[in-house]
């Protein structure tokens, strides 16, 4: 783009010209000399240089010289007296609507000038010319001349990545886990904003992607919560223990996997947690005995019950009993036997629970 304020047309430049050029000084010679005979002979008066009025020369008898017309899209609007003139006049023009941007603003208006032997009643100043074209208006009362300018910029911009969410029939309905990363990308973004004698009309954009975003991608389940789902907390299972006789950990060569808790025959045993029964029945040395898979990688065995409450494959909640304190099995007295287990893994009950008993 022109970095002037020239118009961007051609300018039309006639046969009249070429030949006014040659003959401008011999014809503003002979027209003065036939002038000064008149005057002298009818006392009319010739305006000096000092005497001439700033929009135009005026006297009491027409002078002829060889100007230049400009014309907007056909339409002459006056007369100045070179064409160095005619250049001032289109930079004045498009520098009235400069906005300061790096391009400079020109002219879309098809503007052409001519030149013409015609009276100086119609010359012009360039400063005169240009202000009466800027302050012409059109039908719809917009600006007779047309001048654009423009104002480009450009910056990277972030494209936010997006989140989608993925469904696990498989898992419940409280489940959330973020399964990858969103990344913001980024994009270079070329951006033409358009004015119009001053006013915007268009912005045009042009982006181009340097680096896509990567979507963050979250996983839900679908499943209902079962109400026999474990809360991750245990409590005691026994509320009234007369003493806590034994407790996890090595005896000798052997470990001790959970905790005894004396109590009277008969007391009743509560789940420790919520889940499923996995197995209510005999086992050697631990006597009747209950286990709830808590489903949630723990699992707990309540043994030497007197009687067994519940049965393989109930759904428990913490806190129902689940059978009655006994002495079956290897057993010395009435007490439960309490474990609890990580997998395999027998751990210490006493780091999940804070055990209250009469002793």
């Amino acid at each position: 783009m022109s970095t002037d304020y020239y118009t961007t047309n051609n300018v039309h430049y006639t046969t009249a010209v070429k030949a006014l050029k040659v003959t401008s000084a011999i014809v503003a010679a002979l027209m003065l000399a036939l002038f000064i005979v008149a005057s002298s002979k009818t006392n009319m008066k010739v305006l000096a240089a000092d005497d001439m009025p700033g929009s135009s020369v005026m006297a009491e008898s027409d002078i002829f010289l060889p100007l230049y017309v400009i014309s907007v899209d056909g339409v002459e609007m006056g007369a100045v007296g070179s064409e160095s003139d005619c250049s001032l006049v289109m930079s004045l023009i498009a520098s009235h609507y400069d906005l300061g941007f790096e391009a400079k603003p020109y002219i879309t208006s098809n503007i052409t000038y001519e030149g013409r032997l015609m009276s100086i009643r119609n010359l012009f100043t360039a400063s005169e010319l240009a202000e009466k074209i800027i302050s012409m208006k059109d039908s719809d009362g917009k600006p007779f001349v047309k001048v654009t300018q423009e104002n480009t910029t450009c910056k990277t911009e972030t494209i936010p990545f997006k989140s989608v969410t993925e469904y696990d029939n498989t898992k419940y309905l409280d489940y959330r886990l973020k399964k990858s990363i969103g990344v913001n990308g980024s994009a270079f973004v070329t951006t033409c904003a358009i004015y119009e004698n001053g006013s915007l009309v268009k912005v045009e954009e042009d982006s181009q992607v340097l680096c896509s975003p990567v979507t963050e991608v979250y996983v839900e389940g679908t499943m209902e919560i079962p109400y026999w789902r474990a809360t991750g907390e245990f409590i005691q299972p026994v509320i009234n223990v007369r003493k806590v006789t034994s407790r996890f950990g090595q005896r000798g060569w052997r470990l001790h996997p959970g905790i005894d808790l004396a109590g009277k025959k008969g007391e009743e045993i509560m789940a420790s947690d919520s889940g499923t029964v996995i197995y209510s029945g005999w086992l050697p040395g631990y006597g009747r005995t209950v286990t709830i898979d808590h489903e949630n990688g723990y699992i707990t065995h309540y043994a030497h019950c007197h009687k067994l409450i519940v049965e393989e494959g109930d759904h428990v909640v913490k806190g129902d009993v689940i059978a009655l304190l006994g002495n079956t099995g290897n057993s010395t007295g009435p007490h439960l036997h309490f474990e609890i287990r990580k997998g395999e893994e027998p751990l210490d009950p006493e780091k999940f629970i804070d055990f209250v008993a009469e002793i």
